[in-house]
């Protein structure tokens, strides 16, 4: 059958059929817009759309297709609105939702959810200015709303906005562990191409600073006191990792500026580590095993290196604790003072 007049069905005001609503049923296969030129059957067999054209195995082996047409700007969209939904007792409102159950029992099967695939494809000399997002998730908050505070202890603070909200399990039924919250690979495999050349990478602007004319200087990543950065090995086992299990604003923090780094605790510096421009020699520090001293030592591409401990203004150098006796000298320790010049210190 073929229908060529517009399809207007008015609205009955109701949701549930028990209540007067008029519940239309679609059964096997539909296409929309530019789909419908496809013609139902397997690829290879009868005529195609765009989309199977260039992508095997998506037309003609999905329930439904939306394709968008010349002008079209969306293929589809979905919208709610919170004031819609009057009923006591709703909490939550979903614009989307989409729900996969791998119950198969007749052979291993990978379940996604949600798949999404943009491909870039750059043509009519406009490949300096094409860029192709997969995925982009907007918040868009109303002017002089209060931005909620989140942080790793609490999540679920009033007023808050995320734009993506990764949660696992259902309290209402008994739950095991997921693996992983976000997984990044190649579908090209160890020799393949086809890899990204970063990872996650945070716009310069994107996050608040903590002045209206510094953006970024502030909290970029939040992890909770005992979470891991972890390095591993090809076969599995954790090589290195950083972690925090400080409780208080005392805590050691780390930062970096142009040749140098700096150790802080409560605001203040408790370590800086200084380099220089065609800096070859550095210095290396040992720890020890029972019954043996640590160890400071310089390296680097000179034979002879000096090492150079000195004070500040008046101040100076502390060794050991001092005996009020005057031993026997037995001989010297040759050292060098500030100036270079090399001295003998007396030794009994």
């Amino acid at each position: 059958m073929s229908v060529t007049d517009p399809i207007e069905q008015p609205s009955t005001g109701y949701f549930y059929a028990e209540n007067g609503a008029v519940v239309n049923r679609l059964n096997d296969r539909v296409f929309v817009a530019a789909a419908t030129v496809n013609s139902g059957n397997p690829r290879g067999v009868g005529s195609m759309d765009w989309l199977e054209s260039d992508i095997p195995n998506t037309t003609s082996t999905a329930q439904f297709t939306v394709l968008s047409d010349p002008g079209g700007l969306y293929a589809g969209i979905f919208g709610v609105r919170a004031s819609d939904q009057a009923e006591t007792g709703t909490t939550n409102i979903f614009g989307l939702g989409v729900f996969g159950l791998n119950d198969a029992t007749f052979h291993p099967l990978t379940a996604t959810v949600i798949f999404a695939e943009g491909r870039h494809n750059p043509s009519g000399g406009a490949l300096g200015s094409q860029i192709t997002i997969t995925a982009e998730l907007d918040s868009i908050v109303s002017s002089g709303q209060n931005v909620g505070y989140i942080d790793p202890f609490l999540m679920y603070e009033s007023l808050a906005s995320a734009t993506l909200w990764l949660a696992s399990g259902d309290p209402s039924v008994s739950c095991g562990d997921a693996s992983v919250a976000i997984g990044i690979i190649s579908n090209s495999g160890v020799s393949g191409t086809g890899r990204y050349s970063k990872g996650i990478v945070i716009d310069a602007n994107a996050i608040m600073g903590t002045t209206a004319s510094s953006p970024g200087a502030s909290c970029a990543i939040a992890l909770a006191s005992g979470h891991q950065a972890q390095w591993f090995s090809s076969s599995g086992v954790v090589a290195t990792s950083i972690t925090s299990v400080a409780t208080t604003g005392n805590g050691m923090s780390l930062g970096f500026v142009d040749f140098g780094a700096f150790f802080t605790s409560g605001g203040s510096n408790a370590l800086e580590i200084v380099g220089v421009s065609g800096g070859v020699n550095f210095l290396q520090i040992y720890g020890s095993s029972t019954g043996n001293g640590v160890k400071i030592s310089p390296s680097g591409l000179d034979s002879n290196i000096d090492l150079i401990l000195t004070a500040k203004g008046s101040g100076g150098v502390q060794l050991g604790p001092y005996a009020a006796t005057a031993p026997t000298p037995t001989g010297y320790i040759l050292v060098k003072d500030y100036t270079g010049v090399e001295r003998k210190l007396l030794c009994a």
